[in-house]
């Protein structure tokens, strides 16, 4: 594990002390910035509670590519810029979730990522400092 990742017991607190609610996504794949080559990532739109009394500025989302030709693997790791989710606060952001595989899904589900994900789809430094370019708060709900 290197110095910018989480380390499995960040992981498992913020999997205790936040819950995630998918509240809707779209299926068209738009671009990160104007001129990616390709467009690669979905748009989500996710609930976060934290029940803590204390916050994070970065989460981090598995978003999950149900029904899919790739099967249980077609899932990816989302960090996610947070400073508005602060002690005993629900807000709701939109984000970006790159599409690795590129393949037609049924469905997409999402949760705060466990340890386990997190070892199979591991995040290069480059791609945890995209976070706040991937993540729009949305509204603060309430709590």
């Amino acid at each position: 594990m290197s110095s910018h990742e989480p380390s499995p017991e960040h992981l498992e607190r913020l999997h205790e002390s936040i819950l995630i609610t998918l509240v809707d996504y779209d299926r068209q794949l738009v671009r990160l910035y104007p001129d990616d080559f390709l467009p690669r990532y979905n748009r989500i739109t996710v609930e976060f509670r934290n029940q803590s009394d204390s916050y994070t500025t970065m989460l981090f989302v598995t978003v999950h590519r149900d029904g899919s030709t790739i099967g249980v693997d077609n899932f990816y790791t989302v960090p996610l810029h947070v400073p508005e989710l602060t002690a005993r606060c629900a807000c709701r952001y939109k984000f970006l979730s790159f599409d690795s595989f590129n393949k037609p899904f049924k469905s997409i589900r999402a949760n705060l990522n466990t340890p386990q994900e997190y070892d199979k789809r591991r995040l290069a430094k480059k791609y945890l400092e995209r976070a706040p370019d991937l993540t729009h708060f949305v509204s603060y709900a309430d709590a």
